[in-house]
């Protein structure tokens, strides 16, 4: 979604609510594409592969934050662990 208007000229602008909800989500659950980004640099995936072009664009204009990244899915990761922990524990058998 922050890439849209860089890639597709001819995209529609989102509203400003659902440009919220989105980000809103984003930032809740888990971040699969993030941790693809911090692979592909950490082994520097792109001098002998091709990138994603979206991935490429997010970093270009600096909306990748990878330390909130990694800290929120860790956070969604907590939050669900807690939760099982307590489900398992309050639970009659």
């Amino acid at each position: 979604m922050a890439t849209l208007p860089t890639l597709d000229r001819g995209a529609t602008a989102f509203t400003g609510s659902l440009h919220r909800l989105v980000e809103t989500t984003y930032w809740i659950l888990p971040k699969p594409a993030d941790f693809n980004i911090l692979l592909q640099n950490a082994l520097h995936a792109g001098d002998h592969f091709g990138s994603v072009p979206a991935f490429a664009a997010v970093q270009k204009i600096g909306a990748f934050y990878p330390e909130l990244s990694a800290l929120s899915s860790l956070a969604f990761a907590i939050v669900m662990l807690a939760t099982a922990t307590r489900q398992l524990a309050t639970t009659d058998y």
